[in-house]
């Protein structure tokens, strides 16, 4: 069970922006998503939570899922790159390929 801690959440955030660059500054970031810089300051901080929404903005701006900044919860990678060709399957061929994977999944375990 994953639970939210505001400062690990406020840690992975800064972590985030790190990641992007020295160009990113609290400044820049604060601005590109709609923040004043002292707000990005604080949830960085870990002092202050944030709304749904933001977390959202956050995950599309850093490229992460809303699970990784507020657990901490690794994402695995290409699942939304699978989910999307597996949309553009046609339907025979979409149920064909979800029980492989399923079968692939199940002999793992």
């Amino acid at each position: 069970m994953y639970y939210y801690n505001l400062a690990q959440s406020g840690e992975r955030l800064k972590e985030l922006r790190n990641k992007k660059g020295k160009a990113y500054t609290q400044e820049k970031v604060a601005e590109e998503v709609g923040i004043s810089r002292e707000y990005l300051n604080r949830l960085e901080a870990g002092k202050k939570g944030c709304s749904v929404d933001l977390l959202v903005i956050f995950a599309q701006y850093y490229d992460v899922t809303m699970d990784y900044i507020t657990y901490g919860k690794e994402e695995i990678k290409n699942i939304s790159g699978l989910s999307e060709k597996m949309d553009k399957l046609p339907k025979e061929r979409r149920i064909l390929a979800g029980k492989l994977i399923n079968s692939i999944l199940d002999n793992l375990l």
